[in-house]
């Protein structure tokens, strides 16, 4: 489960993603972004999977959005050089 500290500077650069049964957000695990799932009924914090580094000058914008049941997620990560768009489905 990650640490609080750890949560609130990572809310304040990527805004989750909240869905009907919960919420995405991204987490920085020193340079690591790591993808999480919080499930509101089971009050449950699920690690999805790592998403990408995060490097000081690398990602500018990171979006996190996700379908109205939760079942699909996109995020999209901006830098200076490229735009990745990824879709992931539970």
């Amino acid at each position: 489960m990650p640490k609080v500290d750890d949560s609130r500077v990572s809310l304040s650069l990527y805004q989750p993603a909240v869905y009907r049964d919960g919420i995405y957000l991204v987490l920085q695990k020193c340079h690591q972004l790591l993808l999480y799932r919080h499930l509101s009924k089971e009050d449950n914090i699920q690690l999805i999977q790592p998403i990408g580094l995060h490097l000081y000058s690398g990602v500018s914008e990171l979006q996190v959005v996700a379908s109205f049941d939760g079942s699909k997620v996109i995020f999209n990560r901006i830098n200076n050089y490229e735009s990745d768009i990824v879709l992931l489905q539970y």
